[in-house]
């Protein structure tokens, strides 16, 4: 068994070769156009589903949706590729991809609070959970496999041709070309960029929908900094994006009150003094987030949501610390520019087309890998035309 120092040796050298790519500020105007063209099919298939459903009934299996939305999106980084979920009938490889990542989670979830987890490490027992578990990662790397075999054909193709692809490019092209990882750790951190960009990503928009839907005041201003900014129609761009202070106030928000990762953890690399404690190096200590967030000691009117708490003209005297849902330091979250930015456009486009209703009550946050909702969010969508 590697040792866990061997483990983190590898761990920085495959985020040393991942790092430059995908924190660039950049990567967010390289994305827009692909991230924008999945939005637009995700939007129009829920038009579809409220026109099939009637106007007085809630969109059904909205997590699944999202769910479908974050994979295409986050597909289109990861292998320079639409999947295919947007197509009539969706691609077979894509179903089943789709299909896969979601076993891949719920398993990890059933075997993290499970005794198999347990004993598959201490007698090397395979129970059938954990068999079932190996299948759905086996599947997910040949599919991943499948993706950097025609990436890997593509690229020879084009430089027998004496094609350029020095500049600008994607992720896959980038990983590829800089040969500092193998074909098969590529996979391994597509597979990990697609894993940390799906059910991350789609239930913080979910928490965000059910906030603007439970906040019919916040949503209208939110609409009117959109038609102002962006327009009725346009498309949200760089340029026009970094002028919605007010949406990336709500996220903000909605992060700070409903943060699908409740806690991060990490381990001393040295000795501390915390709050008249000796810490030693080695220790595993866990930042309580969802806790810190909601604390009246950070912040007032905790429970209630406020984007303005986060404007700048308007900005809380917070605790920097008191809300980090994407972690900080060096082992923050590599995808976290990408994560906002698909929501951006996302919210963006769904208050274009739509009002968002929620009426039904409270929701709770369910512990699972995630904190995701306790019961399925019922919205309804109201054409604005």
């Amino acid at each position: 068994m590697r040792s866990r120092r061997r483990q983190g040796e590898e761990w920085y050298r495959v985020r040393h070769s991942v790092a430059p790519k995908i924190m660039r500020p950049k990567i967010m105007e390289e994305n827009i156009d692909n991230f924008t063209a999945v939005t637009k099919d995700a939007i129009a298939r829920l038009a579809k589903l409220k026109e099939e459903c009637g106007p007085d009934r809630h969109i059904p299996d909205l997590e699944e949706e999202l769910s479908k939305w974050a994979t295409e999106s986050v597909g289109t980084l990861a292998f320079d590729s639409r999947l295919g979920l947007y197509e009539d009938p969706p691609k077979e490889e894509a179903m089943r991809f789709i299909t896969e990542v979601h076993n891949f989670f719920s398993i990890s979830h059933k075997l993290f609070f499970s005794v198999s987890r347990r004993l598959g490490k201490n007698f090397s027992i395979d129970t059938p959970l954990l068999k079932k578990f190996f299948k759905t990662a086996d599947t997910l790397i040949e599919i991943g496999e499948g993706f950097v075999d025609k990436k890997m054909n593509e690229l020879k193709e084009m430089s027998d041709k004496g094609i350029d692809n020095t500049q600008a490019v994607p992720l896959l092209t980038y990983l590829l070309t800089k040969k500092e990882l193998t074909p098969q750790e590529v996979v391994g951190v597509l597979l990990d960029v697609v894993g940390a960009g799906v059910d991350t990503t789609a239930n913080t928009t979910l928490w965000m929908l059910y906030n603007l839907g439970r906040n019919p005041h916040v949503q209208d201003k939110l609409y009117q900094e959109v038609e102002s900014v962006v327009g009725k129609d346009a498309d949200v761009t760089s340029q026009s994006l970094a002028k919605l202070s007010y949406l990336k106030a709500c996220l903000k928000e909605t992060m700070r009150l409903h943060p699908v990762i409740s806690a991060n953890s990490r381990t001393l690399d040295e000795d501390i003094e915390l709050r008249g404690y000796h810490v030693p190096a080695g220790t595993f200590i866990v930042l309580e987030n969802y806790c810190t967030a909601r604390s009246e000691e950070y912040f007032e009117d905790p429970l209630e949501y406020k984007p303005e708490r986060w404007l700048r003209e308007q900005r809380e005297e917070a605790h920097a610390f008191a809300s980090i849902p994407f972690g900080f330091g060096p082992r923050m979250c590599l995808g976290r520019r990408l994560a906002e930015l698909e929501i951006y456009l996302f919210v963006c486009k769904l208050l274009q087309r739509f009002q968002i209703e929620y009426n039904q009550g409270p929701l709770e946050m369910y512990q699972k890998i995630l904190m995701v909702p306790d019961k399925p969010v019922k919205i309804k969508l109201i054409d604005r035309r």
